[in-house]
């Protein structure tokens, strides 16, 4: 897997489009593996710039297991916006099922 600048600059541009509108949004599933943050330089990049703009990851499980891998290519991101109630919450997790492998 390799980003480009195009990755993060368009991202950038969308993410901050979504900041300026102030409303809540969810965002998910990029098929990046966030168990490479430390390894990989684009996906270093991909998750601090989604941690820049406040989209705060609601899945950070293995999200695709195999006999001889893990991996959290499924994702989710929470922008809570400014508009949002106070009791409002996100819940997420992860279900375990042997019919696919993620």
């Amino acid at each position: 897997m390799s980003f480009g600048c195009n990755f993060a600059c368009c991202k950038e541009t969308t993410l901050h489009d979504i900041r300026s509108n102030s409303t809540p949004c969810i965002a998910g599933d990029f098929n990046v593996d966030l168990s490479k943050y430390m390894d990989h330089s684009g996906t270093t990049d991909y998750v601090n710039i989604l941690l820049a703009n406040n989209f705060l990851p609601v899945i950070v499980m293995p999200t695709r297991i195999t006999t001889t891998s893990a991996t959290v290519i499924d994702h989710i991101y929470h922008y809570e916006g400014k508009n949002v109630k106070k009791e409002f919450s996100v819940k997420t997790g992860n279900l375990w099922c042997d019919i696919s492998d993620h």
